[in-house]
């Protein structure tokens, strides 16, 4: 991206550098112990961002001179933004073999810190007074998660695997709006500068999992597996808040905590027909609710979001034939989802855009179809090919979701396209 006002030239460069490694210890005959560990970096001279019609600098823009109409690869941004992110993570497998098993035990460690600068393109004109609103954030995250399983082919036609997972997550992030009435082209704002808006969050996670699966082999061509997985987690959330009248409403500081639980089970049949399988699944997924970040008022700030049920149905056929050169998958999928979270972007006094919400959409359906399909021509060439079929949409929407019913999902563009 490229401004048209200032002399920034790589608004959107990215750079990023990572490290990964792996030890694999063995004691033992019996225990096998995987160390592994990585850390990166990421610098990012933005979001560049553009000014659509969709944003309140929209109309303004589709009346500048001709020389500062920006293209698609330009805006109007006259101080270059950043995002920063450093990540660490480190995990110990230990797999040991028994008289009936293995039994498997991860542990885990993952830490992330994210600063960004998200600066609105600026336009003013003195018969044109406008606000723009500037972001920042800066997030320290940290995650502690244990899983035991243990895992027994019971007998010849008999495998199964039974385990129990922790995890806990603590997340520190202060985010920030200026918000300026009147910023002129390329330079330092001189228009009114508002209050600083902001909230002061936290949040901490806690999360209890039990689950179960076992796979029956049925004569020598079926296998029926069966699963299922009871998760329960808590979050505690604080929230204080600096107002501004634009997009931070109020004054608050509040502690609040909900709880989740559900239980989703798995249900598969497989039939194998040499070097050809079909099958049929049906599995369930459950997301937790949560507390909203970036709250305009202190009633958002403390009324949890529900959580997300989804089911999914799924059939497919997947093999090799002839002579094993030509390898394909056809998968079929159908998908309900049941108060999906969705983000709002709210609308505060003046049409200012005021805090993304995270909100339960209703119901949704998802369906489509994939084929990958791998041809080996000869010893030394090789053809691949895939498509996708998507189609997506709200089914029940109600409050001030409504009119967007039966509209696609977010990031689930319509393929093929017309």
């Amino acid at each position: 991206m490229e401004s048209l006002t200032a002399n920034l030239d790589d608004l959107n460069a990215y750079e990023s550098n990572g490290v990964r490694g792996q030890l694999l210890l063995r004691p033992t005959d019996a225990l096998e112990v995987l160390v592994s560990a990585d850390a990166s970096k990421e610098r990012r001279d933005g979001p560049g961002r553009t000014t659509g019609e969709g944003l309140a600098l929209g109309a303004v823009v589709a009346s500048l001179p001709a020389d500062l109409q920006p293209g698609f690869f330009e805006n109007l941004q006259s101080v270059k933004p950043h995002a920063d992110t450093d990540t660490l993570g480190l995990s110990i497998q230990a797999d040991w073999s028994v008289e009936w098993g293995t039994l498997t035990s991860i542990t885990a460690y993952r830490s992330a810190e994210a600063d960004v600068s998200d600066l609105q393109p600026a336009v003013d004109f003195a018969y044109f007074p406008i606000v723009t609103v500037d972001n920042f954030f800066q997030e320290d995250g940290e995650q502690f998660s244990q899983e035991l399983r243990f895992a027994s082919q019971a007998t010849d036609t008999l495998f199964w695997q039974a385990g129990l997972f922790y995890l806990k997550e603590e997340i520190d992030r202060d985010e920030f709006f200026d918000a300026i009435i009147g910023a002129p082209l390329g330079g330092a704002p001189t228009g009114t500068a508002l209050a600083r808006g902001g909230n002061f969050q936290t949040n901490e996670t806690q999360s209890l999992g039990a689950f179960g699966q076992l796979t029956w082999s049925i004569g020598d061509s079926w296998d029926l597996t069966l699963g299922g997985r009871y998760t329960s987690e808590s979050k505690d959330a604080g929230n204080r808040s600096l107002a501004n009248g634009v997009n931070i409403l109020e004054v608050f500081d509040i502690e609040a905590d909900e709880s989740w639980n559900a239980f989703t089970p798995k249900l598969a049949l497989s039939y194998y027909l040499g070097d050809i399988s079909i099958y049929a699944t049906a599995s369930s997924g459950f997301k937790s609710g949560g507390f909203q970040g970036s709250a305009p008022t202190e009633l958002a700030a403390i009324t949890p979001f529900d959580e997300e049920k989804v089911i999914n149905y799924e059939a497919g056929i997947k093999g090799t034939v002839f002579d094993n050169n030509l390898r394909f998958n056809l998968a079929a999928f159908y998908t309900e989802y049941e108060d999906l979270q969705v983000l709002i972007q709210t609308v505060g006094p003046g049409g200012i855009p005021g805090p993304n919400l995270t909100e339960n959409a209703g119901e949704a359906e998802s369906q489509g179809a994939e084929l990958e399909v791998q041809w080996q021509m000869n010893g030394y060439l090789q053809l691949a090919a895939s498509y996708a079929y998507l189609d997506t949409e709200y089914t029940h929407l109600e409050g001030n979701l409504m009119p967007n019913e039966g509209n696609r999902l977010r990031n689930a563009p319509r393929m093929p396209v017309p």
